[in-house]
C-alpha cells in the first residue's frame, strides 16, 4: 500500500494538487479492506491468476516479466 500511495501522491503532485501522503495512504489502506470484505463480490484474487507484484518495476519489467511467463 505505501508504495501505491506513495504512486498515486506523485500523480497527484503532477497534476499541482495539494494533498498528504499519509491520506492518500490511510484512505488507500480503508478502501482495499471495505472492498475485500464487502458481501457482494469481495475482491479476492481469481484462482489460477498470474499476480504481478509492481511494487520496483516500470511498465517495460512489467511487461517483459508477463510475457516471460506466458
Amino acid at each position: 500500500p505505501r508504495i501505491r500511495a506513495e504512486r498515486r501522491y506523485k500523480q497527484l503532485q503532477d497534476q499541482g494538487k495539494i494533498c498528504m501522503l499519509d491520506d492518500i495512504l490511510n484512505n488507500l489502506i480503508k478502501r482495499d479492506q471495505q472492498d475485500m470484505n464487502r458481501k457482494e463480490s469481495p475482491l479476492k484474487v481469481a484462482k489460477g491468476c498470474l499476480v504481478v507484484d509492481t511494487s520496483y518495476l516500470n511498465p517495460n519489467e512489467v511487461i517483459e516479466y508477463i510475457l516471460d511467463k506466458i
